[in-house]
């Protein structure tokens, strides 16, 4: 990584011939420091150009997406951590290319408040919340959390600063899902939050292609992509009986505990195969409104669930598992079977095959026994990007995501900025490296973005040379990837997994009309959510888990359906019906 940390020493020199202090909208450590009044829309500009504001000379005619500040601004940032981040040696979550990018273009200079993952930085957000020390920019995880940021006037109002500042194509990006990106987390006409949007996606089934040919097993032989209940089972049974990977313990089936929609391989995957929509909010036909898990196909799909574990095919650790160690059982060869989106290859199924050069993997979904895919429309608002109240530059957060949202994508950075083109389609650096730990931040029609112009390419109707952003980088990458199978790097691998496969079983899905479509709704949250609701989630999960491993009868799930409207269930229904 020369060019990154020549380009890092270029930076550092330019800041110490600067004629001004540093302006800081807080400090490497993630306090937050004294300033004085700040406005109320979180647009600091005007001030700016009144001479009100801070040493930095951003004026409000500047207005510039990707403007540089003339003095450094210093940004303080949560991070959530991954295991696995696969960073380059030395390279680190806050010493690393992406940072020095940030520095180079726009002279923001980021610094983590703190990192963790999972419940930890779950912890670590409630203690800023709970001090009043936000980071400047932090990434929350649901509405619950917003709520509570807003009620205490901790963030900035976003509302002007994301007009001004995020560019036409960030806008498009949002524009492409109506008014459900900003629903959530717009109050009294202001938006508080940049969320992250995910679009609409089938979970599917992954299976290892190179098993069943190793095995001589044949499956979906009329080609629809669609496979039988029978066939999953079979695959799994061969799988673990004939281990072709020679693994200790090999597992068939293997999912997390939690019944809600978190993550991939959780039993929500499955469960909607099966008709059962845990997790998700829903109307009936006459209007009523009530939570998936409580529908009467939510117990004969655990009743599914528990053959499937009493006949050793579920994972005999199911209810124990966490999502690494699901991901671990896959990277080492315990499992060939994944409940996954299109993308999983990206960055789940490309650390099977960096361990595994063997590893090939083929997209299926299930059949719901009229030859078709249950499909449930998505929350597209995964997590969200707050700013704190204090921060004195929040239109850097939007300049940020204008870097890796839009220039990323829609100019040549293989030249610009080498560095990054190499963690984003080389090393396939984990997306949480990037500052703003938006994860995804797509429009809604990546199908037509991602896949239709790869396939014009691939069928000699434009060149790679016509395209441009994120259609020609999946070109390039699938592009080596047919040209030399054997030979291509893991990233060449997962695009043209993830892609060609993925989002080509999509569109193959659509095209034949074998997806039995399900459209849930995502309210924001109502008071008894907010108190009740975690509490039910808990009370849905135990249940369920005991039922899958014995230790309830299926017919507890009666009981449990009285217990959950009585701990709130009848009363956030009514809420959501008003």
């Amino acid at each position: 990584m020369t060019s990154r940390k020549h380009v890092k020493s270029l930076a550092a020199m330019l800041a110490l011939v600067m004629a001004f202090s540093l302006t800081a909208c807080g400090n490497s450590e993630g306090t937050v420091k004294p300033s004085g009044e700040t406005s109320k829309t979180g647009n600091t500009s005007a001030s700016t150009a009144e001479g009100t504001s801070g040493d930095s000379a951003q004026t409000a005619t500047e207005k510039d997406p990707f403007g540089a500040y003339e003095d450094t601004v210093t940004l303080s940032l949560s991070r959530v951590t991954t295991a696995n981040p696969k960073l380059p040696d030395g390279d680190s979550y806050e010493d690393n290319a992406y940072f020095d990018w940030v520095l180079e273009r726009l002279n923001v200079q980021c610094t983590d408040a703190f990192e963790a993952s999972g419940d930890d930085y779950s912890r670590q957000v409630s203690l800023a919340i709970a001090s009043e020390e936000l980071p400047d920019v932090m990434c929350i995880y649901d509405t619950s959390t917003l709520d509570e940021l807003v009620e205490n006037d901790l963030i900035a109002d976003l509302t002007d600063v994301y007009d001004d500042y995020a560019t036409d194509y960030i806008k498009g990006l949002y524009d492409s899902y109506g008014d459900r990106a900003f629903v959530s987390c717009t109050y009294d006409g202001k938006i508080m939050a940049m969320p992250s949007v995910t679009p609409d996606t089938s979970r599917m089934i992954w299976i290892r292609q190179d098993w069943l040919d190793q095995l001589g097993l044949k499956i979906d032989e009329d080609g629809n992509s669609v496979i039988t209940k029978e066939e999953l089972e079979t695959v799994a049974a061969q799988f673990m009986e004939k281990n072709p990977s020679g693994a200790d313990s090999p597992v068939g089936l293997a999912l997390t505990p939690s019944f809600g929609w978190g993550t991939d391989v959780c039993p929500a995957v499955l469960c909607e195969a099966l008709g059962a929509y845990t997790g998700r909010w829903l109307r009936d036909d006459s209007g009523t409104v009530y939570d998936g898990c409580t529908a009467p196909e939510m117990k004969d799909a655990l009743a599914y669930m528990k053959d499937l574990f009493e006949r050793g095919i579920l994972d005999p650790q199911f209810g124990t598992r966490t999502w690494d160690d699901v991901l671990s059982l896959l990277v080492n060869g315990q499992t060939g079977i994944a409940f996954a989106s299109w993308a999983f290859p990206d960055w789940g199924l490309n650390n099977v095959k960096a361990m595994d050069p063997n590893a090939e993997f083929t997209a299926f979904v299930l059949d719901n026994g009229t030859g078709k895919a249950n499909w449930s429309y998505s929350n597209v608002v995964g997590r969200y990007i707050v700013v704190s109240k204090t921060c004195e530059h929040p239109e850097a957060a939007i300049k940020i995501m204008n870097l890796f949202y839009d220039e990323t994508r829609n100019t040549n950075i293989a030249e610009t900025a080498p560095a990054v083109n190499e963690y984003l389609n080389v090393l396939q650096v984990d997306g949480g490296v990037r500052p703003l730990n938006m994860e995804i931040l797509d429009a809604n029609n990546f199908i037509n973005q991602q896949y239709a112009p790869v396939v014009s390419c691939l069928n000699g109707e434009v060149s790679i040379e016509e395209l441009s952003g994120t259609s020609r980088t999946c070109a390039e990458n699938v592009t080596r990837y047919l040209d030399d199978p054997e030979n291509a790097t893991v990233a060449d691998w997962a695009f043209y997994h993830s892609r060609m496969k993925g989002i080509a079983l999509m569109d193959k899905l659509q095209k034949q009309g074998s997806f039995n479509e399900v459209s849930p709704f995502f309210p924001s949250n109502t008071e008894t959510m907010n108190s009740n609701l975690a509490d039910m989630e808990k009370l849905r999960d135990e249940t369920f888990i005991k039922i899958v491993v014995g230790e309830l009868p299926v017919d507890e799930f009666d009981s449990f359906v009285t217990n959950w409207n009585e701990r709130g269930g009848t009363q956030i229904a009514a809420e959501l019906s008003k």
